[in-house]
C-alpha cells in the first residue's frame, strides 16, 4: 500500500497537520505473509513467515526498515518478532552513505554467485522477488562516491555476524550444500579423506548424529566481535547503456572453520593396513574418550574479482571471476579460483543458465556447479494465471556427482500466489523428495 501520492486533506493554520501530510507523502508501506509446508520434507523445515515494510524518501535522505515475525519450525524461540532490515541513507550528488542492517548486492551471477562476502542467499527465500528476503539482510555501513555519471567507488564495513558461521547453513545453493559431502573427502590424502567421511558425512545424513555433534560443540571457536574479525573491502563500477562491469577486493572471516584432526588419529591410521582402516576409526568413535576433533578455528581470507553483464535484443549474459585464499578444507587449506558464466532469454517464455567452475590448487581438485531454470509462458483463466517452472542443478567434484530437480506449478491472481512444488534429490542421505505448498500474499 503506498500513500506517497495521496490526497491528505490539510486544514489552514495547521502546522502539525501540514507537517503529517508531508510524511505521509513520503511514505511508502508494505505487508506480506508467506507459509511454505512441507509434507514429506525432512531437511527443509516449515516456513511461517510475516514481514511489514516501510520506506521514507525525505528530500536527500531515505529511511528503511522491515519488521518479522518468523515462525519457521527450525527458528521458533521465546522472541520470533525480530528486525529483519533497518537502515537509513544519506543521498547526495557525488556522495552517499547507508548504515544499518540491508542488503548490498554485487556480483552479476543470480543463483551461483559467489563473491559477495556481505549478504548471503537464503535457502528458504531462493526464488522470492523481494531482495530483502532471498539475501540476508546485515548489519554493515556502506560509503559511495560517484566519480562521474558512470562509475561508482563503494567502501563496505561489515561487523561479525556469529549467526553466519556454521557447518551446515540454510546460506547455501538450493539443493546443492556440497562443501562438507564433497570437498571435505577430496583432501588430497587418503587418511584425511575417510576422517571425513566416517566423522563429518554423518552430520548430513538423518539430521546428523549426536557424536559428531558433540565434537563440534565441544570445539566450536568462540569469535570475538572485534575490528579485526570483520568483514572490509572495496567496489568500483562502471555503468553504460548496455553493460556493468565491476571490480571487487574484501577481506573477512570464511564461513567455515578449520577443522583440525587429532594426531594422534592420523599417526595410527598411517601405520594401519588399508584394508583396516575404515573399522579402525569405526572402533576408535565408539571410545567416547576419543576425540577427532582437536580444534577448530575461522580463517581470514583475501578475495578479488571481477563481474560484467550485458544485454542485446531479448539475451542476457553475466559473469564472474574471483580469486581467494585460505578456503578450508579437512585439516589444511586450500587457494581457490573461480569462473562464473550465466545467459538468459526471455520471449513469452523465460530460460536461465549459470555454470560454475572452481579450482583448488592445495589439493589438485575441481568442482563444477550447473543451474538450469526454465519458465513456459503463463496461460489465464477466470483471473488466475498459472505458471510452471522447472529449476535443475547439478554439481560435481572429481568422481562425486550430485542432482536436484525442483518443479513447481504457480497459481497466481493480484496479490496472491498460491504454489506446489516437488523437490526430488539424488542423495536420499542428505535431503529426502519432498513435497511442498506455498502460500504468499502482498497487501
Amino acid at each position: 500500500m503506498s500513500i506517497e501520492d495521496s490526497d491528505i486533506p490539510v486544514a489552514s493554520g495547521e502546522p502539525l497537520l501540514q507537517e503529517l501530510a508531508s510524511i505521509g507523502k513520503g511514505l511508502d508501506i508494505r505487508h506480506s505473509i508467506r507459509h511454505q509446508h512441507y509434507f514429506n520434507g525432512k531437511l527443509l523445515a516449515d516456513v511461517f513467515l510475516g514481514l511489514h515494510e516501510g520506506t521514507y524518501f525525505g528530500s536527500d535522505y531515505e529511511l528503511s526498515y522491515g519488521l518479522k515475525l518468523d515462525l519457521t519450525e527450525s527458528r521458533r524461540t521465546d522472541d520470533n518478532f525480530s528486525i529483519n532490515h533497518f537502515s537509513f541513507a544519506s543521498l547526495n550528488e557525488h556522495f552517499d552513505y547507508r548504515i544499518g542492517k540491508f542488503v548490498s548486492k554485487i556480483g552479476t551471477l543470480d543463483y551461483l554467485g559467489n563473491i559477495n562476502p556481505l549478504n548471503e542467499l537464503q535457502l528458504n527465500y531462493y526464488d522470492e522477488t523481494n531482495i530483502n528476503l532471498r539475501f540476508a539482510p546485515a548489519w554493515m555501513a556502506q560509503f559511495n562516491w560517484y566519480n562521474n555519471d558512470e562509475a561508482t567507488t563503494s567502501l563496505h564495513f561489515k561487523p561479525l555476524n556469529k549467526e553466519e558461521y556454521a557447518i551446515n547453513s540454510g546460506f547455501y545453493q538450493y539443493g546443492l550444500n556440497v562443501f562438507i559431502p564433497f570437498l571435505m573427502v577430496n583432501t588430497g590424502n587418503d587418511d584425511l579423506n575417510l576422517v571425513g567421511e566416517k566423522v563429518l558425512l554423518p552430520v548430513y545424513e538423518d539430521n546428523g548424529k549426536a557424536a559428531v555433534s558433540k565434537y563440534l560443540s565441544e570445539n566450536w571457536p568462540d569469535t570475538e566481535h572485534s575490528f579485526e574479525n570483520s568483514t572490509v573491502g572495496i567496489n568500483h563500477l562502471i555503468t553504460r547503456d548496455n553493460f556493468i562491469i565491476g571490480f571487487s577486493a574484501f577481506s573477512g572471516l570464511a564461513k567455515i572453520p578449520l577443522i583440525k584432526i587429532n594426531p594422534e588419529l592420523l599417526n595410527d591410521l598411517a601405520s594401519t593396513d588399508s584394508s583396516d582402516k575404515a573399522s579402525y576409526i569405526e572402533q576408535y568413535l565408539q571410545n567416547d574418550d576419543n576425540s577427532p576433533i582437536v580444534q577448530m578455528e575461522f580463517e581470514r581470507f583475501y578475495q578479488a574479482a571481477a563481474y560484467y553483464e550485458t544485454s542485446w535484443n531479448q539475451f542476457g549474459l553475466r559473469g564472474e571471476l574471483s580469486y581467494r585464499d585460505k578456503l578450508p578444507l579437512l585439516d589444511r587449506v586450500t587457494n581457490q579460483a573461480t569462473l562464473g558464466f550465466g545467459a538468459d532469454y526471455r520471449n513469452g517464455f523465460y530460460t536461465s543458465l549459470e555454470l560454475q567452475y572452481s579450482y583448488y590448487d592445495k589439493v589438485d581438485a575441481a568442482s563444477s556447479v550447473a543451474f538450469w531454470l526454465l519458465e513456459l509462458e503463463p496461460w489465464h483463466k477466470d483471473g488466475w494465471e498459472f505458471t510452471f517452472q522447472n529449476v535443475l542443478t547439478a554439481a560435481r567434484v572429481k568422481e562425486n556427482s550430485i542432482k536436484a530437480d525442483l518443479v513447481k506449478l504457480a497459481l497466481d491472481k493480484k496479490d496472491l500466489q498460491i504454489a506446489f512444488e516437488y523437490l526430488l534429490h539424488d542423495k536420499q542421505e542428505y535431503a529426502p523428495n519432498s513435497f511442498s505448498m506455498r502460500l504468499k500474499v502482498k497487501f
